[in-house]
């Protein structure tokens, strides 16, 4: 018999191949097992029954201003919000002060980043006429 951590059962699951009312296995904070999980055990099992069971969702278009004008919306409140809509990743556009224009402004915003961000974070580098030439080593 599996044992799991948490165990969502019978939720309507949105995978690859089509929807499907399944079981979801969950172990130290991560999804280990999907499929019929009807003779396994867990810690804590929540019935998900008539709900949608989604994974964490992607923002690739997100503009936290930060560093640089954090009166519009800084790193940290725009990741937690992020995470309070459901979402475990977001991309940051690269339109701050300074811009994102090259490798030593993309090192600092990801040092900057460090400790602030409450979820994954990516980050797009600007491309213009002026760092054609560095856009590889980003």
């Amino acid at each position: 018999m599996k044992n799991f951590d948490l165990i969502l059962r019978g939720g309507r699951c949105i995978l690859p191949w089509g929807e499907e009312i399944t079981g979801v296995g969950v172990i130290a904070g991560r999804i280990s097992e999907i499929g019929d999980l009807s003779t396994a055990k867990a810690q804590s099992v929540i019935d998900c029954r008539g709900l949608h069971v989604l994974p964490g969702l992607t923002d690739a278009h997100v503009h936290l201003r930060d560093p640089g004008d954090p009166t519009v919306e800084t790193m940290e409140a725009g990741t937690k919000g992020a995470v309070l809509g459901g979402l475990t990743s977001i991309f940051d556009m690269p339109n701050t002060a300074p811009p994102l224009t090259s490798k030593e402004a993309l090192d600092t915003k990801r040092d900057y980043a460090e400790g602030r961000s409450w979820c994954d974070i990516g980050f797009y580098v600007s491309a213009a006429n002026s760092n054609v030439s560095e856009l590889a080593v980003c």
